[in-house]
């Protein structure tokens, strides 16, 4: 299972009326750019031998439908099976959302905090209990799925006992 991380970037812009834009900077309009070039991340910089996922699930922004927002909050989560990529994922993330915002004239603030960590399966003992299930429910049991990038916090668990 992957690496679940968390980050939460704050765009600070400046507020102006919907009337008159260009007195303002739109941090609506930054967070968007900073959402997409996040995914520049994955298809640009990353090698796709070595899979990663940058997700932003929440967008708070706004104070009304004719204002420009000088605030916007985003927040998203990263996913990897790699301890170096992971290690280098926030300092990617904030060097992007940085210079996007500086591009528009704005400044970002970066969060970044470590979540679970990836857990790989030992290859030995995984082959042992494949071999098992087989032997004791058949070979349609088995289902060969190489990587998810799910996460979970089994591997905290373990390393505790």
């Amino acid at each position: 299972m992957a690496s679940a991380d968390y980050f939460k970037t704050k765009i600070l812009g400046k507020t102006a009326h919907g009337s008159a834009t260009y007195e303002g900077i739109d941090a609506i309009l930054i967070s968007v750019a900073i959402i997409m070039n996040l995914q520049s991340i994955v298809s640009r910089e990353m090698n796709p031998l070595n899979p990663i996922v940058i997700s932003v699930g929440m967008i708070e922004s706004g104070m009304g439908f004719n204002i420009i927002s000088s605030e916007s909050i985003i927040e998203g989560t990263t996913r990897c099976f790699n301890s170096n990529i992971r290690k280098d994922l926030p300092i990617i993330i904030e060097r992007m959302a940085k210079n996007t915002a500086w591009a528009f004239r704005a400044r970002a603030e970066i969060e970044y905090n470590y979540g679970t960590s990836p857990l790989i399966n030992n290859k030995i003992c995984s082959k042992r209990a494949e071999e098992l299930a087989k032997k004791l429910f058949g070979n349609e049991c088995i289902c060969k799925i190489d990587r998810l990038t799910i996460s979970d916090d089994f591997r905290v668990y373990i390393n505790n006992t």
